[in-house]
């Protein structure tokens, strides 16, 4: 289990960070250390879903509302508190 916690956390930061160094203003800081903190303790399989929720929702919002920058954190934390039955099941 440490392995896919280590793994999960780095794929996440190095992802996020890659994104961050491609896009201006992308995401924030705060949100590369929650996501990254989730990687770390949800692992690497788990994690991915809790990545697609987040971006996925905070996709939806930002359309229906039609603004271009939108909160991310409460996305990731939605995302959380919805998947964790079947992440406490795994």
């Amino acid at each position: 289990q440490l392995g896919h916690s280590v793994f999960g956390g780095l794929f996440v930061l190095s992802m996020l960070l890659g994104l961050s160094f491609f896009v201006q203003d992308g995401i924030g800081g705060g949100d590369m250390k929650l996501l990254t903190f989730l990687g770390f303790a949800l692992g690497f399989p788990l994690v991915n879903g809790v990545i697609l929720l987040s971006f996925l929702s905070g996709l939806i919002f930002s359309k229906v509302m039609k603004q271009v920058q939108v909160p991310f954190a409460p996305f990731i934390a939605f995302s959380f508190v919805i998947l964790l039955p079947t992440i406490s099941m795994g």
